[in-house]
C-alpha cells in the first residue's frame, strides 16, 4: 500500500494536544486516527500521566479549519492485567486495535520491558508454551 504511487502524505497543520491547564490527559504517548461512517476524521490521543494514570481523549479533526477540538471529556482508562507484574499502560505502547461495534472501541496497551533485546534481535511477547 505504501509503495502505491497514489499514496501520499501531506503536511496539513500541527496542534499541541492540550485539554486544559495541568490536566493529566495532556499530550500523547500514542495516537490513533479513524473515521466515522460519514468520513469525518478523528484522532484518539492515549497518554500516561506522571502519576501512572492512563487517559484517552477523542479529538474531532477539522481539516479545512486546520484544528483539533476535544469531543466530550478525557476518559481515564484502567488496564486490567499485567503478564509480568510490572506497570502497564499507554506510556509503553498502545493502540485502538478494533472497532468492536458502532458504539464501542477496544483499547490495548502493554507493560514496560515487554520487549527484550537478545543478540540484536527483538522478541515481542515471546513466551514458552507448555508442551
Amino acid at each position: 500500500m505504501l509503495d502505491d504511487p497514489n499514496c501520499e502524505f501531506l503536511w496539513r497543520f500541527n496542534q499541541r494536544l492540550d485539554v486544559g491547564k495541568d490536566n493529566p490527559a495532556n499530550g500523547a504517548d500514542n495516537i490513533c486516527l479513524l473515521t466515522d461512517g460519514n468520513n469525518q476524521p478523528y484522532l484518539i490521543s492515549l497518554t500516561a500521566a506522571n502519576d501512572g494514570s492512563n487517559w484517552a481523549v477523542l479529538w474531532k479533526v477539522d481539516l479545512s479549519g486546520k484544528q483539533l477540538a476535544v469531543e466530550g471529556e478525557p476518559r481515564q482508562m484502567y488496564p486490567k492485567r499485567s503478564f509480568l507484574g510490572g506497570p502497564i499502560g499507554f506510556r509503553f505502547g498502545a493502540g485502538v486495535v478494533k472497532v468492536a461495534d458502532k458504539d464501542s472501541l477496544q483499547f490495548f496497551c502493554c507493560e514496560r520491558n515487554i520487549f527484550a533485546l537478545v543478540d540484536r534481535n527483538i522478541d515481542i511477547n515471546n513466551f514458552d508454551s507448555p508442551v
